[in-house]
């Protein structure tokens, strides 16, 4: 049970000793915060701990209870007030009416029962109204992201609301170091944990995250509010580490992703929030750049290139294309790993998200019309290529050691042009639907020849039975699922042709030297 917080203002030590004594206060899920003999201290004191409870006596030197509470209000204060008097006095009861101050205690009347009996009611009171005021802020702020913003007259309730935590507002973006989407396609991990707040937190001494908005994928945006630090150095240090701070919690629940957080200027006004998350979400994409598990000032967005040095750089990469698209027609696997290399060195100068994900569309698609010229299906349906894959999409150098491996696999497993038409289909049906149940009377039927001359042909030009080259083709496939850990042993299996786990076992034993398992864990040839 959250403690909420307690303040006692009474010029008299022994009312306040009093009081305290009276009931054990943790136990009905209070905590004395502060007490002060003082009005003026007991009001500096409201700023800096932002109490929930206050307990004010109503006759004090310089400044009577009522004008103390006034004056809390007036500054902020979102708390409830208790008046405490040493007699019943009508006039003060109404006044406190007045200021919505519905409770007025008699000292000599106060006993540990009645404490008792009535602070679990003021709990309930009060943590009604903080939900009440947490999902009006929610409610408008998330108005400002999604680009309703509220009426004005509904910022000023707002703006009253968060006065009492401060008038400078910032903004922090945290998101998980998901892989760079290298097909068009998220959804590695792409849904949001848990909120990582529940309600308004003091994070640091006079830092408050008041509230935590998902805003795509596993990206939450906060707002923070603070009075602010004597200098502006300090005021950067203390964001910083807020932003740390924030940056470590949410790790905890992404694991086992990083996470890199990014934070804001001081916002102009409160009506910028959504702006300002906006700025923070672009810059952020530049990580896979800049490297992961990181915080980025706002000032990091200085060096980024502008969309138009993008799109310029993005328009080069298409004339790249068409060389790659030239040496893959004449199947110079050579040729292609150096223009793939040129393009991501254009890429990492360039340093900019829009450009990575134009190159890799690019070269999906130019291999993409490579496969479907041999009678492959696209790359974002073969679930082979793609399994694991995106442990290499967390970097720039390993999405392109990844595309490099990708395009020279598919030329070195090519029908080449030396077989015949009826063997370079042969091969490309059994790429194609190498997962299920594969009839080589069937394929001949479809070429128009019979089933003993397409074995015989196969035989001749391959050195490979049609069976034999099918298995070897399983086999390739399932050692490219067998590094998905996700994966059963069983779900492999099926997944390349075989419904009894232990005969593909033992038929990836006689081709490997191995288990799969042990394969799976790095092993070698026995």
């Amino acid at each position: 049970m959250k403690k909420l917080k307690v303040m006692i203002v009474d010029d008299e030590i022994l009312a306040i000793a009093h009081l305290k004594r009276l009931v054990a206060w943790e136990r009905l899920g209070f905590e004395i915060a502060g007490e002060a003999t003082s009005p003026a201290r007991g009001l500096d004191m409201i700023k800096c701990l932002n109490p929930d409870l206050v307990f004010v006596d109503i006759k004090m030197p310089t400044m009577d209870g009522l004008t103390f509470i006034r004056k809390a209000m007036e500054e902020g204060a979102a708390a409830r007030f208790v008046v405490l008097t040493a007699y019943k006095e009508f006039d003060y009861a109404q006044q406190s009416l007045k200021l919505d101050v519905r409770d007025y205690w008699v000292k000599h009347e106060l006993s540990s029962e009645s404490l008792a009996r009535e602070l679990p009611k003021i709990r309930e009171t009060i943590l009604k109204e903080k939900r009440a005021r947490r999902a009006m802020r929610h409610a408008m702020l998330n108005g400002f992201l999604l680009g309703q913003p509220p009426a004005d007259e509904d910022v000023g309730t707002l703006l009253d609301d968060l006065r009492v935590l401060g008038h400078r507002y910032f903004a922090v973006l945290l998101d998980a170091d998901d892989p760079f989407p290298v097909t068009g396609e998220g959804g590695f991990a792409s849904e949001s944990p848990e909120p990582l707040l529940t309600e308004e937190e003091e994070i640091l001494p006079g830092w408050h995250a008041v509230d935590a908005f998902p805003v795509g994928g596993r990206q939450q945006a906060l707002l923070l509010v603070t009075r602010g630090a004597a200098s502006r150095l300090q005021m950067n240090g203390e964001l910083f580490e807020a932003a740390r701070i924030l940056k470590e919690r949410y790790g905890n629940l992404c694991r086992p992703s990083t996470v890199s957080a990014a934070f804001s200027a001081e916002m102009p006004d409160i009506r910028a929030f959504g702006d300002t998350v906006a700025q923070l979400r672009r810059l952020l994409r530049h990580r896979i750049f800049a490297g992961t598990n990181r915080i980025f000032p706002h000032d990091a967005a200085r060096s980024h290139p502008s969309e138009e040095k993008a799109r310029l750089a993005a328009d080069q990469i298409r004339k790249r294309i068409q060389a790659i698209d030239a040496r893959l027609s004449e199947a110079d696997a050579t040729g292609v790993r150096g223009l793939i290399a040129d393009l991501f060195a254009d890429v990492k100068n360039t340093a900019h998200p829009l450009v990575l994900s134009s190159a890799c569309g690019e070269l999906l698609g130019a291999l993409d019309r490579w496969r479907d010229r041999n009678g492959l299906p696209p790359v974002r349906k073969d679930s082979g290529l793609l399994s694991g894959a995106e442990r290499h999409w967390t970097t720039v150098d390993g999405i392109a050691g990844w595309f490099a491996g990708l395009f020279e696999t598919a030329l070195q497993g090519a029908p080449v042009d030396r077989y015949s038409h009826h063997v370079r289909e042969t091969i490309r049906y059994i790429r194609r639907h190498y997962a299920g149940d594969i009839s080589i009377e069937q394929i001949a039927e479809n070429l128009g020849i019979s089933g003993d001359h397409l074995r015989h042909c196969f035989k001749s030009e391959t050195g490979n039975t049609v069976l034999e080259y099918l298995t070897k083709v399983r086999i390739e496939n399932a050692k490219a699922f067998l590094k998905d850990n996700r994966l059963k042993l069983y779900e492999v299996a099926a997944m390349v042709g075989y419904r009894n786990s232990h005969y593909f076992s033992k038929v990836f034993r006689k081709e490997t030297g191995m288990h799969p398992l042990a394969y799976r864990e790095g092993g070698t040839p026995s």
